[in-house]
């Protein structure tokens, strides 16, 4: 192949990808049809490019970055205050062979300032405010969260646009009377039961594609065997599973600074030192043995009720740990409205996501109180 001929591919694709997204956003497009058919387009797109360039890579042909896609560590700021955003990142992240992480930064808010003293002011001498007031208080200092993407540039873009659409739809179809409910508890149990419906699908369509391109591998290789290919003229056939795993390998490489290919080394490196660490375990347990059979009674009847003490205490912390996690739990689940949760689940269903999918509508847009 020359690669001279092929280096903007992931240029025209990131630019055919955003005409697609723009397409798929039904905030800006009315026709609701044509926005589901968009966005199947661009995953579609997208698929069979990161599987076409894999196997490109795979048969030993040289890619360029342009071809190939720069590796980008790219920060999101906004759409990552709540957990439902997060998580739905998180799983988008996935769908398009990214690593995904959520960062914090510090922030000060705004200055405030009083004409009379008030409690948490200052006088301030030979300062004032903006209309003379002589009295400050000091902003204070938060953090705030924000999306963090590990991948190759165009999947990056991908999984940023596509994240955006999923969140605009989602606070599209959240059924409020007005802007002053976007926040209340109804609203926000909604769009939690949207957000995890989103997951799952995501999820199963990523196992679902998985599953039918090994099919379609597993084809390829018969008949090349049938054909009688030569071990070396066959071509590499490459599956979205194993490219998927090795995506995950070279961005976290990428995440943590790590020059490429560390992560294959480490596990040739576990693999070779097997036989060692089975040796040194065995010692280890004759040597156990050994200085158990030398105690006598006394010390043996001690070092037993030390082990019993050291058990019950793990199966203390254990069981501390269950009831702090079950608490959480009962106390997430009592801040949310049930039916408001399981309407956006319901909703979630009807989001344009799968290629198979083209509805006339995304949902049926209803109100809910409080």
């Amino acid at each position: 192949m020359n690669t001279a001929d092929t280096a903007p591919i992931s240029d025209r694709i990131i630019e055919k990808l955003q005409k697609l997204l723009n397409l798929a956003d039904k905030a800006k497009n009315s026709s609701e049809a044509e926005a589901d058919a968009a966005m199947a387009l661009a995953q579609q797109l997208m698929a069979k490019y990161n599987l076409d360039m894999a196997t490109i890579e795979a048969n030993g042909e040289t890619t360029t970055v342009g071809q190939g896609g720069q590796r980008l560590k790219e920060q999101m700021d906004g759409r990552a205050m709540y957990k439902w955003q997060q998580e739905l990142m998180a799983e988008v992240a996935n769908a398009n062979y990214c690593r995904h992480f959520i960062g914090t930064r510090w922030y000060q808010t705004e200055e405030k300032w009083s004409e009379t003293p008030k409690s948490g002011y200052t006088y301030q001498w030979g300062e004032e405010g903006p209309n003379g007031e002589c009295y400050k208080k000091g902003g204070a200092w938060r953090t705030k969260p924000y999306h963090v993407l590990v991948g190759r540039q165009v999947n990056v873009v991908s999984a940023r646009h596509m994240f955006d659409y999923l969140c605009v739809t989602i606070e599209r179809l959240v059924p409020i009377e007005g802007n002053a409910q976007r926040l209340s508890r109804s609203a926000m149990s909604w769009k939690e039961g949207c957000g995890d419906r989103l997951q799952t699908r995501l999820v199963d369509r990523r196992y679902d594609n998985e599953r039918e391109q090994a099919e379609q591998a597993a084809e390829q290789r018969s008949q090349q065997e049938a054909m009688g290919h030569a071990a070396g003229t066959a071509i590499a056939i490459v599956t979205l599973a194993d490219f998927s795993a090795k995506e995950q390998d070279a961005n976290y490489e990428v995440m943590y600074n790590l020059e490429p290919g560390t992560l294959a080394l480490r596990r040739a490196e576990w693999d070779d030192g097997k036989e060692e660490r089975r040796a040194n375990a065995a010692r280890l347990q004759a040597e156990a043995q050994a200085a158990l059979d030398s105690m006598t009674p006394k010390e043996r009847e001690r070092h037993e009720r030390q082990l019993r003490e050291e058990q019950a205490r793990q199966e203390r912390e254990w069981h501390k740990q269950r009831e702090r996690d079950q608490a959480r739990q009962e106390r997430e689940a009592a801040k949310r409205d049930w039916t408001a949760y399981r309407a956006g689940a319901a909703a979630g269903d009807n989001i344009g996501l799968d290629p198979q999918i083209s509805r006339g509508s995304s949902a049926t847009k209803g109100v809910i109180k409080g």
